[in-house]
């Protein structure tokens, strides 16, 4: 350990408390010589513990190793006593003389510390007591070293492993024959220099549980529990390692490990009303690639090289495109500057151990680190964006926020979206201050080998067309191909149907004039509601509080739309009659129905409302269409007699696109609907309103002859426009497909038909001139007054367009770049440097992270600062070489895993067994912290682990992968992976966050606690309650299998059977003697009192589904054991 650490943790030692930091400090004194105090009546105060942890705790970060501001030294006493730039400031005996106890006593902006608390009165006692009695200090003393040779600032070497087979005594004999890999000789070697000895071996079972759930995080079934028993061959335990690495859930279980430090959250904001504030909508895709990733034992330099830059390092495979959900995570909707600080805290510390926040407003009061270094290294980041890129043709869209359209799935991916945006200092980390007098390059601290770095430029990246164009992308193109054909099936629809319409009314037309009518449409019901009732035969509640009584229908909740549907397709021609009353709550108090509804963003609507902001009422005919609504000018009407409180009448007539409202009374609209008509339903509603129905009716019209004859008459005008109008969208939809294969052929070098498709491209684009051309021809031919002079026109435009269609020379409209052509390259840079073997943290970082996941243990106790305020290693030999084995193995994540769980290390005991012995009790006593690793530590489950074995020993979780993230409401019914549940600072899981869930805002190191809430949990949880009793059930069928079934004669057997199969289910071993008797006389106790039915209370069943439980009471207590033992502290237990 250097003097610099010893002399810090001194201070701590002292104080009992960590260092805390402070802003720049300028204290101007000096020690002088020996002075007769005039306060001989005081306690004497004693400069090494307690004047030295005051200059330690206040001025050290600005008067010490690290800096010395004003030439000045604080942290040791022939350095104190040099003085300033400006001499000695100090006069033993005076504190009145002396700039110490000035500048402490000052006021701002002259006091020191100038920023932070000031020293406290027992401090400022002290400073003043130690000067006036003559400012006592030894004559040298060693002062801390140079921070920049602190471990964590050097490079990683691989130290040589320990050996003790040269060295012939009987412990070192016995060490040499522990030592099972290079784990165990670093361990055995402190074991050496303190004394200590590892404990044995755990016993089989509680090895197989603890190894299982380490790389699987599910804990073993009994076959697998029963075979590695039985597997007492060589190199079982190798095996068993081997299949553990391989299984699919080893990527689960270490994914939510470094979900953890990667600070993974689902999106959030106001899930409500669909608006992000934060993280990336479908981030989930980046936890799947994180599973998937470790699945394929990906390195973990390339892991972090894909989630810093996979954007330039593979710009065109999606795959590697979800991890940059890593950089994702940060985005903050309403500042940039937010983002970017989290962008630049979190990545230091989540991959570097740095606490690089301290130096965003001032530099570094303890690590070798500036506030510039801090504003070059956000100069990596300062370019990107975030983008959502297509990955299915049939992707939808939905609003956020009822005002942006965003896709409903897709590819959240960074990018540079501003490569040239510069970086400045912030002063005092004022965003609002920056120094633009000093753009800033990208660069890394010089203490962590910068230098090199920071002197090379860093090239631009040339990104494939894929990247910035983007129709190249196959979903891309699809999606775009896909709305040009929805447009063809849209115009041919409408061609059919008119060529439907001509026949079907020239059949209806002939059969009228057959056989006279009178002039009245006429009309026939369709269906009218009085509301005595709300049938549920022809209504279903979309969403709302809808009830029918005493003839009048509510709807009482304020909210958007809340709709009743009507269940039946309304005929296309109809009259609607509606009786209702607007009550007094909700704005804007609008009240309607919807026809043509074919769901809640594709519907034509009428509606009337009395909105308390608007001073005069009104009625509209609106659409919603393409998840949007639509307000045409042409239907808004004003209504300046409806009034709160009173009956309104409104009818409203529907033939063909032709709508009419009469309110009242009153014709107050004749409108044309702009939307073609189609198949739909009848809804009504009230937005932000309070409803009252009284009456309801539709009524189907029956058109005329007239009508008939005018619907024949247009149809037969429309049907060559819209055959044109086809043809159109036809060649729409060809020369997109034609372009689209045509940019993709050039560029593609190798393609040789690259002039072929552009001659495709070129005469498919000048192609849809002559159907436009065609379309403006056809609707001069069919005008109620056709123009020659404009038929001829439009004749000739088509011959001018056929001609230039057939000169076609392969030119083409191109594609333009729609996002930049080259990336920064910084991202890239970065990661490569974070990777490179003689960065001194990332390797170290990753290490600690493995080896306190494994042991319960951290070989640096601050996992995310691995600055000079860690305290020091204690295996810091182990870690070093772990780091380098790591780099050395191609960061090979399941080579570490598998160098520490078949160590002897890993395989100790951590109890100490029936009977404890005199070298437990020592080495308890010695090290009560296990700091040693002279045993095994004991650990609770993660909340995930025991979520997750619930589901397990009762053989009903979920192992399926990927998708998105699933309602945290559905944890106790969903049978699925915890890990794939919504978890955000604003969505948890109930049951994970009172077993200490990660804090997706920050989570380094899982905490623990223990609270009574985690034991009713596993007592009264729909979750535990229901797979518990299930798992009796499964047991209890495959011993009857073998017993038959329960009978006075084999209950005895069966009980016993059944203790030993619950013990192997839930706890993973079996029982102990006095374990199994304690069971089998609670299963008789139990089933004795479950018989006795007067004597027991009924309590209300469960939430949530929840099996039964048995009505037989030998069953029920089978059951109520397994109830027990998930509630034993062994089951939430690693040991």
């Amino acid at each position: 350990m250097s003097s610099y650490q010893t002399k810090r943790l001194d201070i701590r030692q002292a104080t009992g408390l960590p260092v805390i930091r402070f802003l720049p400090i300028v204290l101007f004194f000096v020690l002088a010589g020996p002075h007769r105090s005039a306060h001989a009546t005081e306690p004497s105060i004693d400069y090494q513990l307690q004047v030295r942890t005051i200059l330690g705790k206040h001025c050290w970060a600005c008067h010490g190793a690290l800096k010395q501001e004003a030439g000045l030294r604080l942290d040791a006493s022939q350095l104190i006593r040099k003085g300033s730039d400006d001499g000695p400031v100090i006069v033993a005996g005076r504190p009145d003389r002396s700039q110490l106890w000035q500048k402490v006593t000052a006021k701002l902006p002259g006091r020191m510390p100038p920023e932070g608390k000031p020293l406290s009165a027992a401090e400022l006692a002290t400073i003043k007591a130690w000067i006036s009695q003559g400012a006592k200090s030894p004559e040298t003393e060693q002062p801390p070293a140079n921070p920049l040779s602190h471990w964590s600032f050097t490079p990683i070497r691989r130290p040589d492993i320990p050996d003790f087979r040269n060295t012939k005594s009987a412990q070192n004999t016995a060490r040499t024959a522990w030592v099972r890999n290079p784990v165990d000789a670093f361990v055995a070697a402190r074991h050496a220099a303190t004394g200590l000895r590892p404990r044995p071996e755990s016993d089989r079972a509680t090895l197989l549980r603890r190894v299982v759930i380490d790389l699987t995080g599910v804990p073993p079934t009994r076959s697998q529990l029963r075979g590695f028993l039985a597997d007492t061959g060589p190199g079982a335990y190798e095996r068993l390692v081997e299949r553990l690495l391989d299984s699919p859930l080893h990527g689960q279980r270490w994914g939510r490990h470094w979900m953890d430090v990667w600070r993974y959250s689902d999106w959030y904001g106001r899930r409500g009303s669909n608006e992000i504030r934060y993280s990336q909508r479908h981030i989930w895709r980046w936890r799947d690639w994180i599973i998937e990733s470790i699945n394929a034992n990906k390195g973990y330099d390339r892991m972090l090289h894909e989630m810093l830059a996979a954007d330039e390092l593979a710009p065109g495979d999606d795959q590697a495109l979800r991890a940059t959900g890593f950089l994702g995570r940060n985005w903050y909707k309403f500042d940039r500057n937010t983002w970017l600080f989290e962008t630049v805290e979190r990545t230091s510390q989540g991959l570097l151990g740095l606490a690089f926040r301290c130096a965003r407003c001032h530099d570094h009061k303890f690590d070798p680190v500036t506030q510039e270094e801090y504003y070059r290294f956000r100069a990596f980041f300062e370019p990107h964006g975030f983008r959502t890129e297509v990955v299915a043709a049939d992707v939808k869209t939905e609003i956020d926020n009822r005002k942006s359209t965003v896709l409903s799935d897709g590819l959240p991916r960074v990018f540079d979206e501003k490569p040239e945006v510069k970086t400045y200092l912030f002063i005092r980390g004022d965003d609002r201050n920056p120094d633009k007098s000093n753009p800033l390059s990208p660069g890394v601290p010089l203490s962590l080998g910068g230098k090199r770095f920071n002197a090379q430029p860093i090239p631009a990246i040339q990104l494939p067309p894929v990247a910035y164009i983007p129709v190249l992308r196959p979903a891309e193109a699809a999606r775009q191909l896909k709305v040009e054909t929805d447009k063809v099936v849209a115009a041919e629809k409408i061609v059919a149907g008119l060529r439907k319409t001509i026949t079907k009314t020239t059949r209806e037309l002939k059969a009228a004039r057959t056989k006279k009518r009178s002039a009245d449409t006429g009309s026939v019901p369709f269906f009218s509601d009085t509301f005595d009732t709300l049938d549920p035969k022809h209504w279903k509640v979309l969403s709302g509080t809808w009830t029918a009584k005493n003839g009048t229908l509510s709807q009482t909740t304020i909210g958007r739309f809340r709709t009743l549907l009507l269940d039946k397709k309304h005929p296309r021609n109809f009259r609607v009659r509606m009786k209702y009353r607007h009550m007094k709550l909700g704005s804007p108090r609008s009240i309607g129905f919807s026809f043509d509804y074919v769901g809640p963003t594709e519907s034509q609507d009428v509606y009337t409302a009395i909105n308390p902001l608007t001073p005069i009422p009104g009625v509209q005919a609106f659409h919603r269409t393409g998840g949007k609504e639509h307000y045409p000018a042409a239907g808004i009407r004003k209504a300046p007699g409806l009034k709160v409180g009173q009956d309104v009448v409104i009818e409203v007539t529907v033939v063909d696109r032709r709508l009419t409202i009469v309110l009242d009374g009153k014709t107050v609209l004749e409108y044309r609907l702009p939307l073609e008509r189609r198949e739909g339903r009848f809804a009504l509603w009230a937005h932000q309103a309070h409803a009252e129905f009284d009456e309801l009716e539709i009524r189907a019209l029956r058109p005329t002859v007239k009508r008939m004859e005018q619907t024949l008459a247009r149809a037969r005008t429309d049907l060559p426009v819209k055959r044109a109008e086809a043809t159109l969208a036809r060649a729409n939809r060809d020369s997109l497909a034609a372009r689209i294969g045509a940019e993709r052929a050039q560029h593609q070098p190798d393609n040789d038909n690259r002039s072929a498709l552009a001659m495709t491209a070129s005469r498919a684009e000048r192609h849809i001139a002559v159907a436009q051309a065609q379309v403006k021809l056809a609707t001069a031919q069919t005008a109620a007054k056709p123009d020659p002079q404009a038929i001829g026109k439009a004749r000739k435009t088509v011959s001018q367009a056929t001609a230039h269609r057939d000169a076609a020379d392969g030119s083409y409209t191109k594609f333009p770049p729609a996002y930049p052509t080259k990336s920064t390259g910084r991202r890239t840079a970065l990661a490569r440097w974070m990777t490179a073997r003689n960065n001194p943290r990332t390797a170290r970082v990753a290490i600690n992270q493995i080896w306190l996941r494994h042991t319960g243990t951290s070989f640096v106790n601050t996992v995310a600062d691995f600055g000079l305020r860690s305290r020091p290693r204690d295996f810091p030999l182990l870690m070093d070489w772990l780091a380098a084995e790591l780099i050395e193995s191609g960061w090979d994540m399941k080579h570490i895993h598998r160098l520490i769980v078949t160590s002897a290390t890993y395989r100790m005991t951590s109890s100490p067994g029936p009977d404890t012995d005199k070298t437990w009790t020592a080495q308890k006593t010695s090290d009560p912290d296990n700091h040693l690793l002279w045993r095994m530590n004991s650990r609770r489950m993660e909340a995930e682990v025991v979520r997750d074995s619930l589901l397990a020993i009762s053989d009903t979780l979920d192992p399926a992968f990927s998708g998105p993230d699933i309602p945290e409401a559905q944890g106790q019914s969903s049978p699925r992976r915890s890990l794939y549940f919504r978890t955000t600072p604003d969505n948890k899981m109930l049951m994970l966050e009172l077993f200490d869930l990660a804090n997706p805002n920050e989570c380094y190191d899982r905490q623990q606690s223990v609270v009574p809430q985690q034991a009713l949990v596993l007592t009264n949880s729909p979750l535990a309650l229901d797979r518990s009793r299930r798992l009796a059930r499964r047991l209890a069928a495959e011993i009857s299998v073998r017993l038959g079934p329960a009978t006075d004669a084999n209950r005895d057997s069966i009980a016993a059977d059944f203790v030993t199969a619950a013990f192997e289910s839930v706890l993973g071993r079996g029982p102990r003697p006095d374990e199994h008797t304690a069971c089998r006389v609670f299963l008789s106790r139990n089933a004795r009192l479950l018989s006795d039915t007067k004597t027991l209370n009924t309590f209300p069943a469960s939430s949530g589904t929840v099996v039964p439980a048995s009505a037989d009471p030998f069953s029920r207590a089978l059951e109520n054991l397994v109830h027990v033992l998930i509630s034993h502290n062994d089951f939430v237990t690693i040991r």
